[in-house]
């Protein structure tokens, strides 16, 4: 066991909310995210979500005559407000439950403690008071950091970050903004044959090419099985000009 620099403490919430995105692109949603159903693989270093045994398909948490799944389940400790309402179904078809649950984690992860102050052996109905009653203890943050993981477990659905990639975005500029100059000196990470991107699962496979912009490289994602392309830039001017392309691809697409 080893003690974490925010650097890597953020890139590990980063990963951990890219993985639980994954999962909602495919239209599920845990409902039950916490520190036990996570596993860290030694070799990369990367998340792997566990036990989806309460998870459901988005569109199935808006069904009014499914008790089982609109009604209370979760652990009180990472459970959202409307998970203790029993009205998770309302809002973003149910993503905002485990939006809720990565903010929580999010915080104990930076902090070392719970947002919430639950008194000693509380019972469920305790915790049900203080985390729809009492605000969040304070992350004694920069001022960035602090809003966007309260943000993340605000008590509205609505309030909080609509995805999980949303928040992910969000703690990548931080962790950026907020780079200490040791991470600086740390060896920059270049693309090979092999290496995984940064903050993600993908593994690069084979360079197809390199041009103006920069390297261009083939990945695989080693539990989908599907592949994408990626590219790589280290010249500022270049990424502003990738940039500008993605977003012109966009408006076409529109």
């Amino acid at each position: 066991e080893h003690t974490l620099t925010r650097h890597q403490k953020l890139d590990l919430i980063i990963r951990i909310a890219d993985a639980v995105q994954a999962a909602h692109d495919r239209g599920i949603i845990h409902r039950d995210l916490k520190p036990a159903n996570i596993l860290i693989d030694n070799t990369s270093g990367h998340p792997v979500i566990l036990d989806f045994g309460l998870a459901t398909l988005a569109g199935a948490l808006l069904a009014d005559d499914d008790q089982q799944i609109t009604g209370l389940s979760g652990t009180p400790n990472y459970m959202s407000p409307e998970q203790f309402l029993g009205t998770a179904g309302e809002f973003g078809a149910g993503q905002s439950i485990d939006v809720y649950a990565l903010g929580v984690i999010a915080f104990e992860i930076l902090a070392g403690h719970s947002p919430y102050r639950f008194p000693e052996d509380s019972s469920w109905l305790d915790k049900r008071r203080v985390v729809l009653e009492e605000p969040p203890l304070p992350l004694a943050a920069e001022p960035e950091l602090e809003g966007a993981v309260r943000k993340a477990i605000r008590k509205n659905p609505g309030d909080r970050y609509f995805t999980a990639s949303g928040f992910a975005k969000a703690l990548t500029r931080i962790q950026h903004e907020l780079t200490s100059p040791e991470d600086r000196d740390q060896p920059s990470w270049k693309p090979a044959i092999g290496a995984i991107v940064p903050s993600t699962d993908w593994v690069l496979e084979q360079m197809l090419g390199e041009g103006g912009i920069g390297q261009v490289w083939l990945a695989r994602h080693p539990v989908l099985g599907e592949q994408r392309v990626f590219k790589f830039c280290e010249d500022g001017e270049k990424v502003r000009s990738l940039k500008r392309e993605a977003s012109l691809f966009r408006l076409l697409k529109e």
